[in-house]
Parts: C-alpha cells; structure tokens; sequence
C-alpha cells in the first residue's frame, strides 16, 4: 500500500476521525424536563449542536460551561480538547487531555488526542509514543495504524512505517458517553413526536394515533403530545377518548387554552353550540393571545347570528395571527354578511397579498366578483380568472360551484349548466340542503339568470 505525504495538520485532524467522539447533533426537545442548574447535560447538548454546525468558539464555551457543572464528564472534556485544537489552541487542548488522563489514565481517546496534539506541533516522536499507548489499551482501533505510519515515516523508519500499513483498518477508539445516548434516544423521541405532529397536520389521523398513543403513555406530562393525540382521536369519531384527553389538559394545564378549544371542538360535533362558546371564552380567560380560541369563538358566534361579537373577536384573531387563512375568509364573509361589499372585496384582496398561495381565498374573491348584488363589485372576467385558477387547486364540488357561477355571470350558461349537471348526476353522496342548492343553480342558468348572493358561510373554522 503506498503511503501519501501528508501535513502535520492533515493528520492530526485524520486523528480525531479515528476517535468516537459526541459529536452528532440532537435536535432539542422543547418539551424535555428541563435539566437541574448543576446539571450538565443541557450544556453538552448545546455545545454538540454547535461542534457540529462548526461554530467551534461557542462550542467551547458551551463545552467548558458543562465542565463547570460537571468536571469529571470525560467525553465532554475530549470535545472540548478536540475543539481548543481546530481553533489552534494546542497547549490548551494538551492541558485538558493530561487532565482526562489525570482522571483515568487508560482513556484510549484522550492518549490518542495527545497524539493528535503532537502532530499539530509537529512532534511526530512524541505522537508516536501516544498512538502505541492508545493501541495497547484498544488494540481494536485499527484506524491509529495508518497515523502510526505516518509517523513512523516522518521519523525516517519506512519499515516500520509498512508494517503498520499492513495492519490498518477501519477500528475506532471507542468512548463511553452515556450522556450522547441519553440524548440520542431523546432526539429519537422527538422525532416521534415531530412525525406525530406532521401526520395530524396533514390529516392522516388514523396514522398519527399509531404514533403519539405510546409518547403520551411514556411521557403522560408533554401536552403537545396529547393535545395532538386528542385532535387526531376527535377527527377519527373516538369523541369519549378524545374528551378524556381534554379534560386532562383542562385540569393538568392550567395554563394552556388547549383543553377548553378541544372541549369547544367537542360540543360543536354534538350540536350544542352554546357550550361550546363557553369552553371558547374559558379557553380566552386562561390565554387572551390565544388566536386559535378567538377564531373558534368568532366562527360560533358568526353562525350565531351575533355578527358583531363574530367581528371582535375575528379581528383579534388575526392581529394575533395574520397569517390565518381561515380568519381572512370568516372576516371578508363578514363583512359582505354586513353589506359592506367594497370593505370585504378589499380584505379578501389584502389577504390574498398576505397569503399568494391560498386557493381557498381565490375561491372566495371569484364568488363575490360573481355574485355580488352590487353590480359596481361585479367583474366577470377578473371573477372568470380567479375562479378557474382555484378550481384547478382545489378540484372541490365548491370550486367547481365557483367556477359555474363565474360561466354564468359571463354569459356562458351552457358551459356554467354542464358542470352543475355533473356535480348532480353521480349524487356523490351529497347531503340534502347541497343538492338543493345544485337544483336551484341548475334552474337559474336555463333559465339564463346568473346566482347572486347576499352572503355565504366560507370554509369551517376548525
């Protein structure tokens, strides 16, 4: 095997690649206990993440914080070595490993890292030396042969240099780390926890029971979990699961509105509207910055009739939150619910400036430039545009509704006929009061009259 010249740099830093070193980042956990002031480990975390992310000089703040906390923790001691070293502070990085060695004098990583140090220096003899050292207490960490024949060959002794080529390998220097594998199954953990969030949001409920039911029998205190949990199993019909869960917050999270928002939820599915107005404002008494509690209130109230209240508490709902879809369309459906038709036209467009990418506000516009009794709103071809352009997004009877009532208001009433009659034919399973709407739109563009509305209930807010 022939052996390539390489700078005292070069392999030291080969070195370090033959040690097991913590350095592979654990994504933190929000909601892990946190850690008692004395305790290092959310140090060590810290100054993992950043030895990884290559921001050495704070990993060894961070490092040298956790061995103020906890000085006899040796493999934060050999990263803070490894570290003082990339950042060319050799004599440092000696000092803490002859102090790892002080500690336990067959730490194979730390007479390694001595190596390492001595050819940063360029001592190759003195390298030498450390590498037999570490060999003799792992003989398994084959990697250091290649090293060792660097060395040799620095120091003039080719024949011992290829003997230790003939025995290299891909053995590392092992290093107990008892804290990385805490933090290893706690970074498992959480992404547990993340694919758990991500299969709620994406609605595949069923899936996301599977993986948060054991989380919130492992941690029974993590409230992100169960109120994912909770949400997942009222959308899946579970209502008695799901109810025990919020109860639990409401009770266990005093100071969370999730509890109160979810048994709000709950009433709603048993038709009991007043009740859950009351969970919605015991939700606001717990956190008045909730948006989601304000939202859900202002939706209840709006089908309440109460448009008043509906408004104040929409209008908070996306100070809080101004990114909230479902809030720009219960306040633009307000608004023309109101009358005002100009205000609304004009907060449907503001969020659409807001939110580009939200087809569900294309929709909403394109019905009011269809619709509207207010013939200074209309516009049949901006209306025409909006609603095509939303349909091809969203491919939903009410897009498809949309953009019929989009044909008509252009004359084009074969083509606004044709795509009601195919929403109708199949049935589709449609629930009574929709049919009755596709029958009435079917009738009024044979007759060659387009729909006009005074206003309409947008998406549900939930």
């Amino acid at each position: 095997m022939k052996l390539e010249p390489e700078r005292p740099a070069t392999t030291w830093r080969a070195i370090w690649l033959a040690i097991w070193l913590p350095i592979t980042a654990c994504a933190p956990d929000p909601e892990a206990t946190p850690r008692a002031p004395h305790d290092g480990r959310s140090s060590y975390l810290e100054a993992v993440a950043l030895a990884e992310r290559g921001q050495h000089e704070r990993a060894r703040t961070a490092f040298e914080r956790t061995l103020a906390m906890s000085p006899d923790y040796l493999p934060a001691r050999i990263a803070l070595a490894k570290t003082l070293l990339i950042i060319g502070r050799h004599r440092a990085a000696r000092v803490e490993l002859e102090h790892a060695l002080e500690l336990d004098l067959t730490l194979a990583a730390a007479h390694a890292g001595l190596a390492a140090v001595a050819f940063a220096e360029d001592d190759p003899r003195a390298a030498i030396e450390s590498l037999h050292r570490a060999l003799a207490i792992q003989p398994r960490a084959s990697r250091l042969h290649y090293t060792l024949a660097q060395a040799y060959r620095q120091t003039g002794q080719p024949e011992r240099a290829a003997q230790q080529l003939e025995l290299r390998g891909q053995g590392t220097v092992t290093l107990d780390d008892p804290w990385q594998e805490e933090l290893t199954a706690g970074a498992r953990a959480y992404r547990r926890k993340q694919l758990g969030a991500r299969r709620v949001r994406s609605g595949r409920y069923e899936e996301a029971i599977e993986v948060l039911q054991p989380l919130v029998a492992a941690e029974p205190q993590a409230l992100r979990i169960r109120i994912n949990l909770a949400l997942a199993l009222l959308r899946t019909g579970d209502l008695t699961a799901a109810e025990i869960h919020y109860r639990w917050l409401t009770t266990h999270a005093n100071q969370d509105p999730a509890g109160h928002i979810g048994l709000g939820m709950l009433a709603e599915t048993t038709s009991s509207a007043a009740t859950a107005a009351e969970h919605y404002r015991a939700a606001l008494n717990r956190d008045p910055q909730s948006a989601r509690a304000h939202l859900l209130l202002a939706r209840n109230r709006w089908a309440a009739g109460a448009i008043e209240t509906a408004q104040h508490h929409l209008e908070e709902s996306l100070h809080l939150d101004p990114a909230s879809m479902l809030g720009h369309l219960l306040l633009a459906a307000t608004t023309a619910r109101q009358g005002d038709y100009q205000r609304a036209q004009s907060q449907i467009e503001a969020a659409i400036r807001i939110l580009p990418d939200a087809p569900e506000l294309w929709q909403f516009l394109a019905r009011l430039l269809a619709t509207c009794p207010d013939p200074a709103i209309r516009n049949g071809t901006q209306s025409l545009t909006w609603a095509r352009r939303a349909d091809d997004r969203l491919h939903t009877r009410e897009s498809a509704r949309t953009l019929a009532m989009a044909l008509a208001e252009n004359g084009r009433f074969s083509e606004a006929t044709g795509r009601i009659r195919r929403l109708i034919a199949p049935a589709n399973g449609l629930p009574p009061e929709a049919l009755d709407e596709l029958q009435l739109e079917l009738r009024l563009y044979d007759n060659r009259e387009p729909r006009r509305l005074q206003w309409w209930e947008p998406l549900p807010a939930r």
